[in-house]
């Protein structure tokens, strides 16, 4: 691939296919500020023509009318086509009619190369009884094909420690949580993906790749597109999937930064100016700061 430095891969037929599928798509999360990179993720999949990319929300900083149409504008140079779900910040701003207009609402879902797909707004990192009610419903109408459940924020992941918890329940309900809030959600969630044989569930959200199975069913969290790096040694990605003859494969796929670094923040004359991010190494300054204060820097900063 013309622009990927690396490919990390692992095949884990958690869930058999239950009839005939063969779809490959790009799923890409997090791109904020990082318009270069979202550039980048488009001449990409243009030249490699999945069947369709599914961009996992938080694709603005701010949620500013002028970052959606950057956006807009960016994402509407893909050659194939496209299917978004909203993040926290597309959210901000008061631009949530601005992104239904642009992308389309949620919940939603569709069938294509013999996949269903199922598309859910828990950009408020809750679930509310509407979306429930409509997952049971189009799960129990589909039963039987194979089935991916895409979220921005994801519905497992890693537990915050008691201190974050009790940070996080005291800080205005602008810093992101990341996962469900409730577990009480999150369990009813994944009852259901279990109880209906979900093949594949993605999210985003956190900028940190993450992979566990839960009641036989994969959950897979992909790393930022563009936005801020968390962890060191993480770098830039989207996932490769692919669905095919029983087996689902997902590669985590690193983009390559520019060399001067990402820049950010739209200008008035369009162009990129202000944040420069590179890849977090070990002896970086900032890298020292998240490994003493990690469990708060990882968890707060979306």
């Amino acid at each position: 691939m013309a622009s990927a430095s690396a490919i990390l891969g692992k095949t884990a037929p958690v869930r058999a296919l239950k009839s005939s599928s063969d779809v490959r798509f790009y799923f890409a999360a997090d791109s904020h500020d990082g318009f270069q990179l979202l550039d980048r993720f488009v001449k990409t999949s243009n030249e490699n023509k999945p069947a369709f990319v599914l961009s996992g929300g938080d694709m603005t900083e701010v949620g500013t009318a002028k970052e959606h149409a950057a956006t807009a504008k960016a994402l509407g140079k893909l050659q194939v086509p496209l299917e978004s779900i909203p993040g926290n910040h597309d959210y901000r701003g008061s631009e949530r009619d601005r992104f239904v207009k642009d992308f389309g609402t949620t919940p939603r879902s569709f069938d294509r190369g013999g996949v269903h797909f199922i598309l859910l707004d828990d950009a408020n990192q809750h679930i509310d009884a509407s979306t429930f009610s409509f997952l049971e419903r189009d799960l129990a109408a589909n039963q039987g094909k194979p089935t991916v459940v895409a979220m921005h924020v994801p519905a497992v992941g890693k537990d915050v420690s008691a201190v974050v918890a009790k940070l996080h329940a005291r800080m205005p309900a602008s810093i992101a949580y990341p996962k469900l809030e409730d577990p009480a959600q999150s369990a009813r969630f994944t009852d259901l993906m279990s109880r209906y044989n979900v093949n594949l569930v993605l999210a985003g959200h956190t900028h940190v790749p993450d992979e566990r199975t839960v009641g036989g069913v994969r959950y897979v969290t992909a790393g930022a597109l563009g936005g801020k790096l968390t962890k060191v040694g993480s770098t830039h990605e989207y996932l490769d999937v692919a669905l095919h003859d029983g087996k689902v494969d997902v590669k985590h796929v690193a983009l390559d930064a520019p060399a001067d670094g990402i820049k950010g923040l739209i200008a008035d004359d369009g162009r990129y100016v202000g944040r420069q991010v590179q890849t977090l190494t070990r002896g970086s300054f900032s890298s020292a700061l998240r490994r003493a204060f990690g469990d708060l820097i990882e968890h707060f900063h979306f």
